[in-house]
């Protein structure tokens, strides 16, 4: 599950939130995760969580391949039973 914040943010930042949240969902990379999503200036920052370390990289490796990502900022955690594992 994606959520895109509703804030007021210039257009060309809510599209690339958009095509950001389209991606990943086309990649089905984000249905068994909790994933915010926001793009400021080409900034997208990545909250939540993701059920596995491995699906977190993927999530951050399609992100950055957005046409106009030019920096992520990764607030992304790993689910805990995962986490537990290590």
């Amino acid at each position: 599950m994606i959520s895109v914040p509703v804030r007021s943010t210039d257009s060309a930042s809510q599209d690339l939130t958009q095509r950001v949240a389209l991606f990943l969902q086309q990649l089905r990379l984000t249905s068994h995760s909790r994933v915010v999503l926001d793009a400021r200036g080409g900034v997208v920052t990545l909250l939540g969580q993701a059920p596995t370390f491995h699906q977190r990289q993927r999530i951050l490796a399609a992100t950055r391949q957005v046409a106009g990502v030019v920096q992520i900022i990764d607030r992304l955690e790993v689910a805990e039973s995962e986490a537990a594992m290590v």
